[in-house]
């Protein structure tokens, strides 16, 4: 239980780092708890009882391979999402939530360290437009502080690790039995994606570090009349 436990705490270590070295802007930190919002309904219903944002990064009922999905999967991004939503109420409240979680490779975290960021894509299949926008937190300004003797030895060290990774093959980084990190994932699309929503099918998925999730539909109803 000790080593789990460890290891579940290296997971969120190693997605605050990602959010840290990637964001050199910002980072959304507002927690959305949907479980006494009436007036958006998710089916299944298991999506009012997570909490979504950018630091909501436990495991619960709608993360694919909930429990222990650290240890289903590798080098993999997966996601889960409601199969309808129905909003009763005005747009601007409408949440669509995106639960996944991902394990990856130090290798192809290495390879693909410029592509460590999470991005959400998301289509609507009657129209030809993919819409997308990075899981940062847009009110967070960060800069990188002057490095001391010793981190500018570490960063040079992570620099040639990185040009050296770029000789695996994508197959070569599939099978690797190195060390892996990654994080369980709780976020409303709509805080990072600029798009005005109507009625109808949308297709969703994530990329990062070089890898695609697999791509879900989710069908939106909007009651109101506003």
């Amino acid at each position: 239980m000790a080593c789990k436990q460890k290891f579940k705490t290296l997971l969120l270590s190693a997605f605050y780092l990602i959010v840290m070295q990637n964001s050199s802007l910002n980072v959304f930190s507002q927690t959305i708890n949907t479980a006494d919002m009436n007036s958006i309904v998710f089916i299944p219903n298991d999506f009012h009882n997570v909490k979504f944002g950018l630091y909501e990064s436990g495991e619960n009922v709608c993360t694919p391979f909930y429990p222990n999905f650290e240890m289903k999967i590798k080098n993999e991004v997966v996601i889960n999402i409601p199969q309808k939503i129905i909003c009763n109420s005005e747009i601007d409240s409408l949440i669509i939530p995106i639960c996944g979680a991902y394990i990856i490779g130090e290798r192809r975290g290495l390879k693909y360290a410029h592509l460590s960021t999470p991005i959400i894509h998301i289509f609507k299949i009657d129209e030809e437009t993919w819409y997308s926008g990075k899981i940062i937190d847009p009110n967070l300004k960060y800069e990188h502080p002057d490095l001391s003797f010793y981190n500018t030895k570490q960063e040079k060290n992570r620099m040639q690790k990185i040009k050296e990774a770029q000789s695996y093959s994508d197959d070569e980084l599939n099978n690797e039995t190195g060390s892996f990190s990654g994080s369980a994932i709780n976020v409303n699309a709509l805080d990072f994606v600029d798009l005005t929503i109507q009625p109808g099918i949308y297709e969703i998925y994530i990329s990062m570090y070089g890898l695609e999730s697999n791509q879900l539909q989710v069908e939106i109803l909007l009651n109101n009349k506003k």
